[in-house]
C-alpha cells in the first residue's frame, strides 16, 4: 500500500461534497478499506455503489472518489479490483448514457487517465467487466490510445461485452455478423453499419433471447437502444428479403408484451412515417397493435400513436386499418413523400 496515494485522501475537503447520504465525511475510511480489502471489502464496494452512484446518480464526491480508485487501481488486491472496475464501468456508463445529468462532464473529462489506468492493469485482473468499462470510457485522444484499446481488446477472449467494447473504438467487426453466439453477432451487428450488418440486426432483434443478451452485452443498456440504432439505418435501401424481416418484426414487436413497437411507428405509410413499410405492411404492423389487448392497459399506447399521427382511440384505430385495405401498393422499396397523410 502506497502511503503516498494515502496521503492524498486528505487534499479532499470531504466535509464540502456529497453523496447520497449527506456530506462524504466517511469516504477517507471506505476508501483505506477498499485498499486493504480482507473483511471490509464488501462494505466498501457497498459504499461505491450505495452512496457514490445511488440508483444511477451522479454526486459532487463521485468526482474525487473515481481520481482516487484510478489512481490505486494496480494496487488492490484481486478482489477489490474486480469490483472497483465495475464501478468504473458503471461510472462511465451513466456519464455516456446521460452526458446532461449532473457531474456527468467533470466526470468524462477524466477519461483519458481512466482508460490508462485501465490499459496498465492486467486484463485477466480486472476481472468480467473489464472490457466493458474500456468501452463505457471511449474518448477521443492523440498518441495512438485508440490503436492501444483496440490492440488490448483483441487480445481479450470473445464475447458480446469485448466486441460491442471494440466496436465502440472503431474496431472491425464484419467477421462476427454470422457468429452462432447471439451476443456476439448482436455486439456486431449494432456497430456494423453495412447492409449485411443491418440484416443480422435486423435478424437478431428478432430472437427472443436478445433483451437478456443485450443486458449482458451492456450492463446498463436496453432493448430500446438497440432497436433506436436500428432506426438510424437506411432501411429503405435494404434489399426485400431483409425488407420482409423487417415488417415481421414489427409485427412480432407490436404483439409481443413489453416489447419497443412504438419505434417502428417511424417506419409506417401514415401519419408521420416514413413509408420504409409500403401500406400493406403497415397495415399489417397497426392491426397487431389494435389486437394487443396489453398496449391499450394503459395511456402510454394512445400517446405513442398520437405522436406518431394516428388515432390513440383504439376503434378509430382499428376503423382506420380496415380502411387501409382499399389503398394502393407502392413499388417495393420505394420511399413515401415525408408529408402527414389524412386519416380521415
Amino acid at each position: 500500500m502506497n502511503k503516498a496515494d494515502l496521503q492524498t485522501l486528505n487534499d479532499v475537503a470531504w466535509a464540502e461534497v456529497t453523496h447520497a447520504y449527506g456530506p462524504a465525511v466517511d469516504a477517507p475510511d471506505m476508501l483505506r478499506q477498499l485498499m486493504e480489502g480482507g473483511d471490509d471489502l464488501e462494505e466498501a464496494t457497498e459504499f461505491l455503489f450505495g452512496a457514490l452512484t445511488h440508483q444511477g446518480t451522479l454526486y459532487s464526491a463521485t468526482l474525487p472518489v473515481l481520481r482516487f480508485c484510478v489512481r490505486v487501481l494496480d494496487q488492490l488486491s484481486a478482489d477489490a479490483t474486480e469490483q472497483v472496475v465495475a464501478w468504473i464501468q458503471f461510472v462511465g456508463s451513466l456519464t455516456r448514457t446521460s452526458p446532461e445529468a449532473p457531474y456527468a462532464a467533470e466526470l468524462r473529462a477524466e477519461a483519458i487517465s481512466v482508460v490508462e489506468a485501465l490499459l496498465a492493469l492486467d486484463a485477466k485482473k480486472g476481472g468480467e467487466y473489464y472490457t466493458r468499462a474500456l468501452g463505457a470510457w471511449r474518448c477521443d485522444a492523440e498518441n495512438g490510445l485508440s490503436d492501444r484499446v483496440r490492440t488490448r481488446l483483441q487480445e481479450c477472449p470473445v464475447d458480446g461485452g469485448t466486441l460491442a467494447a471494440l466496436g465502440t473504438w472503431g474496431g472491425d467487426l464484419s467477421t462476427y455478423l454470422t457468429s452462432d453466439d447471439l451476443g456476439v453477432r448482436a455486439a456486431a451487428a449494432f456497430h456494423d453499419r453495412s447492409n449485411a450488418g443491418t440484416a443480422a440486426l435486423i435478424e437478431v432483434l428478432g430472437d427472443p433471447d436478445i433483451e437478456e443478451v443485450w443486458l449482458e452485452i451492456e450492463p446498463e443498456g436496453r432493448l430500446d437502444d438497440v432497436a433506436d440504432e436500428l432506426l438510424t439505418r437506411d432501411l429503405g435501401a435494404i434489399p426485400e428479403a431483409d425488407r420482409a424481416q423487417l415488417e415481421s418484426l414489427a409485427v412480432l414487436y407490436a404483439s409481443t408484451n413489453f416489447m419497443p413497437w412504438e419505434h417502428f411507428l417511424q417506419l409506417i405509410d401514415t401519419g408521420h412515417g416514413n413509408g420504409v413499410l409500403n401500406v400493406d405492411e403497415t397495415r399489417r404492423f397497426l392491426h397487431a397493435v389494435v389486437d394487443n389487448d396489453f398496449l391499450w392497459q394503459t395511456p402510454y399506447a394512445a400517446a405513442a400513436l398520437e405522436k406518431a399521427g394516428l388515432p390513440g382511440d383504439r376503434e378509430k384505430l382499428r376503423g382506420m386499418v380496415g380502411g387501409m385495405q382499399d389503398r394502393p401498393l407502392r413499388e417495393p422499396g420505394a420511399a413515401s413523400a415525408p408529408t402527414q397523410k389524412s386519416l380521415d
